[in-house]
């Protein structure tokens, strides 16, 4: 292995560029080393692997870990039935990272004479979370469509307000008064600008429904 460090050091240390996959071969023996080269290339299914031959807790958190941990943690769960066919090291494994792992297919995975009571309470925790995600998620897209709805409706009554412009109405801008055919905007403060009086931006932000 101290071998193989060094092919490692002079490797990374030689001139010119260095892909990860130039690596691969070079850190066979090293699984920590080959799990992080392959977790850069990522395939982190076969990081998880690697680590979970290796040392099966570092195979768990770095699954955990993992942006989408479902397959890595899969890969770990089925080391661990492989290494105790009683259940118990797979089952303690679910038990932490049941957040992190797809149930359904940990089920399948788990050997029959598995601690049935230690997996019930699991799954029961897992599908009273999973129902209130639900619930809140429901209940976040409600009030986005109340807001919205109200937000609507404002819009349409400012947009059916009625007013009049008289001799003595003046552009908040130019102070000027308007001539019965300039073109103008009015602002939800009810301030009047002739639409030449109005930048460019302004006019982006009304033209979304929204007030300079």
């Amino acid at each position: 292995m101290r071998a193989t460090r060094a092919r490692l050091r002079a490797l990374v240390q030689s001139p010119g560029p260095l892909s990860l996959s130039t690596l691969l071969p070079e850190v066979v023996d090293l699984p920590e080393e080959r799990a992080a080269v392959l977790d850069r290339l990522g395939r982190r299914r076969e990081a998880a692997a690697v680590l979970a031959l290796h040392d099966l807790d570092k195979a768990e958190a770095y699954a955990a870990a993992c942006a989408d941990p479902r397959e890595a943690c899969a890969v770990v769960l089925a080391e661990a039935v492989r290494r105790d066919p009683t259940g118990e090291l797979a089952v303690g494994v679910l038990e932490r990272r049941a957040s992190k792992v797809d149930v359904l297919g940990a089920l399948e995975a788990l050997p029959d004479d598995a601690p049935v009571d230690r997996v019930a309470r699991v799954v029961s925790a897992e599908l009273a979370r999973a129902a209130s995600a639900h619930r809140e998620a429901l209940v976040v897209r409600q009030l986005l469509k109340r807001d919205n709805f109200a937000a609507t409706l404002a819009l349409h009554r400012e947009r059916a307000a009625s007013f009049v412009v008289t001799a003595d109405s003046r552009c908040a801008a130019c102070r000027r008064a308007f001539k019965g055919d300039a073109a103008f905007v009015r602002f939800p403060d009810g301030a009047l600008r002739h639409r030449a009086c109005v930048s460019p931006a302004v006019h982006v932000a009304l033209q979304g429904g929204q007030p300079a």
